[in-house]
């Protein structure tokens, strides 16, 4: 069992997570993991045109938990278009029935200056003539063509896991909490 102060629940979005070993440059709100006063950063990649990438790095000197379920907790993808309009999207897990307790064995362990791709989705044309883009369990549709910028916010607020064993919740003492966002990126969809 890890003590307290090697443990910090971050939660990612299930789609496939892909670990990524030695430092990284990259951003939570403007600051790399060199300047952030936080444990972790979180930056987002716009390229190829309609793809996002969403990488999260490990800023501290201590190994970090996290919980890989994006049914649990997940990062809000924000996109806004030129007039300013926040592009609206359909949280798929109101119609979903699904085990909800943050089971011990969903975790992993993140070591430091380490990363990991949280999120990497493509928009698609819709036949439309529009885009459509899946979000974890946030389905964004008929999105018109134009230009965006997008950000992720990214909220951890669990301080406790379930354990099958005993069917009860422990409590980790010194989990962070709270509310990071990612660097703007901008992007065209034709």
């Amino acid at each position: 069992m890890r003590t307290a102060t090697h443990i910090l629940v971050l939660l990612l979005v299930s789609c496939g997570s892909q670990h990524l070993t030695g430092p990284r440059q990259v951003s939570a709100v403007g600051q790399t993991c060199e300047t952030s006063q936080e444990p972790l950063a979180i930056s987002l990649e716009a390229s190829r045109g309609s793809r996002l990438e969403l990488v999260l790095s490990n800023c501290s000197t201590a190994d970090q938990m996290l919980l890989h379920d994006s049914h649990l907790q997940d990062c809000r993808l924000v996109l806004v278009d030129a007039e300013g309009k926040e592009a609206e999207s359909f949280d798929t897990r109101m119609i979903m029935k699904f085990d909800n307790r943050p089971h011990q064995y969903l975790f992993q362990s993140l070591a430091p200056g380490d990363g990991i791709v949280l999120h990497e989705e493509r928009f698609m044309d819709n036949d439309e003539g529009g885009w459509e883009i899946q979000w974890g369990p946030h389905r964004f549709e008929a999105i018109a063509p134009g230009t965006y910028t997008a950000h992720v916010e990214w909220t951890c607020d669990k301080d406790s896991w379930f354990i099958e064993e005993t069917e009860k919740y422990e409590t980790i003492e010194g989990i962070w909490t709270g509310t990071i966002r990612s660097n703007e990126v901008t992007l065209t969809l034709p």
